[in-house]
């Protein structure tokens, strides 16, 4: 807050900032930082005219018509700069220092957008907000990891009915099959996969005294003449 006013001062622009927490069912709590007049903040700041911008002039417009949300899923940042050719000035200057930002124009308000991890950690970065960078990052760190646990869990899904499929079709062929097709050791790796579903390739290898790739050729040879 200190170095917002400090900002702001040396904008001379005036000013009176504001706090709103905003709740509700489906979002943690927001925080919106304005200021009164921005225009008086525009009208100090002849960077924007010149396209001289600097990250100075970026604190003073996100003080003023700034919005930082840490809304679920995802952190959104937003700048509205009134006269659209300077919105395009601002919109440039940082896409080539935070990466992906974008410009929205409706009616008489020029939104310009960051969304993006990287955008908003550069961008908060570069404001010298050094606690919502940590609280980005760690929100970021713990989404990964979240979606990571979330695609192994799927995987794991995926193959345990992959091998449940297998073990039912298996267990088809040992109960409605031509039997005598098969040779000894196909019968005795067919029963043991049929009357004991908890066992792994390992371990009917290891009862029968074969190797593993040795059952998974056996089984496949038997599907070959059991499932005509």
């Amino acid at each position: 807050m200190r170095r917002a006013i400090e900002i702001m001062e040396m904008l001379q622009g005036t000013y009176e900032v504001q706090f709103h927490r905003r709740r509700s069912t489906s979002s943690r709590q927001t925080y919106v930082v304005k200021s009164h007049l921005p225009k008086e903040v525009f009208g100090s700041v002849s960077c924007l005219v010149t396209g001289n911008l600097n990250w100075h002039v970026i604190r003073g417009i996100m003080l003023s018509t700034g919005y930082l949300s840490d809304l679920n899923p995802w952190y959104h940042a937003t700048l509205d700069v009134e006269v659209l050719e300077q919105a395009r000035r601002v919109e440039q200057w940082l896409s080539k220092r935070v990466g992906r930002v974008y410009l929205l124009t409706k009616q008489s308000t020029n939104t310009i957008h960051l969304r993006s991890f990287e955008a908003l950690y550069r961008f908060v970065d570069g404001l010298g907000a050094v606690k919502t960078r940590e609280e980005i990052y760690a929100h970021h760190f713990m989404r990964e990891k979240k979606i990571s646990a979330q695609r192994l869990a799927n995987c794991d899904n995926a193959n345990l009915k992959r091998q449940v499929t297998k073990y039912e079709y298996h267990k088809k062929l040992f109960e409605t099959g031509d039997l005598t097709k098969l040779t000894d050791v196909e019968f005795s790796i067919l029963k043991l996969r049929a009357e004991h579903p908890e066992f792994s390739y390992g371990d009917i290898a290891e009862k029968l005294g074969v190797s593993k790739s040795k059952v998974a050729r056996t089984l496949r040879k038997i599907e070959e003449k059991l499932s005509g």
